[in-house]
């Protein structure tokens, strides 16, 4: 698991308040259509998870293996063994 800044964590958590705040007010207005809101929140929360998983920055220690070149699969899961620690870029 990462190691994320405060501030990398305060924008994740501003970014889905925010999300929860729009689907409110949304749901306020006459006429809102429940299913608008539902998808307008999930587009939110993916955008607000998103930013937030592809904001950290791999640091390789000191000493550990590295490899010069990787061909990696353009989609899909890549399987990672080795020392990493990782922080906000945030």
């Amino acid at each position: 698991m990462p190691i994320v800044t405060a501030a990398g964590r305060e924008k994740l958590e501003s970014d889905i308040r925010q999300a929860f705040i729009r689907a409110k007010d949304d749901g306020a207005k006459t006429g809102a259509n429940p299913d608008t809101i539902i998808s307008n929140l999930a587009e939110d929360l993916s955008s607000a998870i998103d930013s937030y998983v592809i904001a950290c920055v791999v640091t390789i220690l000191p000493g550990a293996p590295t490899l010069t070149k990787v061909t990696l699969p353009t989609t899909g899961i890549v399987p990672f063994m080795g020392n990493v620690v990782g922080t906000s870029s945030s």
